[in-house]
Parts: structure tokens; C-alpha cells; sequence
């Protein structure tokens, strides 16, 4: 299967940092990390976010049908939480596949805070940890919950460029 990882930079505000209150980063602080993706801190209590991460759950098997036969030229990614000593953080996968009521995939984004989980690692997800999933296809992308609650936050601007780094915008 050819590489589905979504190129770093086209993942600029596209990761989530769900922490509990508190703790760090801030409910909406942007970490800033020169040649990587930014951080954008998401209070555990996010009822706008956690509504994204629900939906992305429940439609998982779109992402299941479509990753059992792929689209030529699509890209999947999958966002999963991770915890290290009560840290929580979400994180893109790439090389997605399903096997055994199981995602498999790469860790696409350098984890802030967790010790436990490092860029490029090989890991399984259960269903019930994936906050998100994304097909990008022919400038189109599918999925992306989480991706959408931040990218209407953003001006029209900010859309165009987060849009241009995808390579691809809401379907």
C-alpha cells in the first residue's frame, strides 16, 4: 500500500491537545514549534469539540469501507488519544489500515508532552480512542471533524491558507 501520511506542514493547527483544565496548553492557547505542526490547546470539557470527536466515532465505518477498498490517489489519516501520566493528546496517524476490529498506523505528529508514544512509532488503536478521521482526495476532504470546529474559528484568511497547506477543503 502506498504511503498515506499527510505532509507535516499541511497539518498546521490540525492538532489537538485535549487537556484537562489547568494543565498545559491553555483551553485555545496555539503552541507555536518551529518545523512542526502548531498546537492548539482544547479543554477536556469542550462540549463543541467532544460533539466533532462523537460524530468522527460513530462514522467510522465510511473510513473502514473506503480503507477495505482505497481510493487511488486519497490519503488516510486517523486521530487518536494518547495518555501518559494523566497527559492526554491527540495525534495523527498516517499509514492508516484496519485489521481485527483495529486501526494500525504511524504517529504522524511529535508528541508535546507524552513520553510514552514518539514520531513514527507503529501503533493499534482501539475504535473507542479515535477523536478523528480524514480522507483527502482529488482537493476534497472527507471526515476531519475536529478540523472543521477549528477551521470555523479561523478568518476567511486563515481557511484559505490552512486550505492551501491541506492541498484540499471541505467537501
Amino acid at each position: 500500500m502506498r504511503s498515506t501520511r499527510i505532509p507535516t506542514l499541511a497539518l498546521l493547527l490540525l492538532f489537538i491537545g485535549c487537556k484537562a483544565p489547568g494543565s498545559f496548553p491553555a483551553s485555545g492557547e496555539t503552541i507555536k514549534r518551529e518545523g512542526k505542526p502548531d498546537v492548539v490547546g482544547v479543554r477536556a470539557s469542550d462540549s463543541t469539540m467532544n460533539l466533532a470527536m462523537e460524530s468522527a466515532r460513530s462514522s467510522l465505518d465510511e473510513l473502514v469501507a473506503s480503507l477495505a477498498s482505497p481510493s487511488e490517489g486519497a490519503v488516510y489519516s486517523l486521530k487518536a488519544q494518547f495518555e501518559d501520566g494523566g497527559e492526554i493528546e491527540h495525534i495523527w496517524l498516517g499509514n492508516v489500515s484496519y485489521r481485527d476490529g483495529a486501526f494500525l498506523g504511524t504517529i504522524d505528529n511529535e508528541p508535546v508532552g507524552l513520553k510514552n508514544v514518539r514520531l513514527g512509532q507503529e501503533v493499534s488503536v482501539p475504535r473507542e480512542r479515535v477523536s478523528d478521521w480524514l480522507i483527502i482526495k482529488d482537493g476534497k476532504f472527507r471526515g476531519g471533524f475536529t478540523i472543521r470546529v477549528l477551521r470555523d474559528q479561523m478568518s476567511s484568511a486563515e481557511r484559505a491558507q490552512l486550505d492551501l497547506q491541506m492541498g484540499a477543503s471541505p467537501e
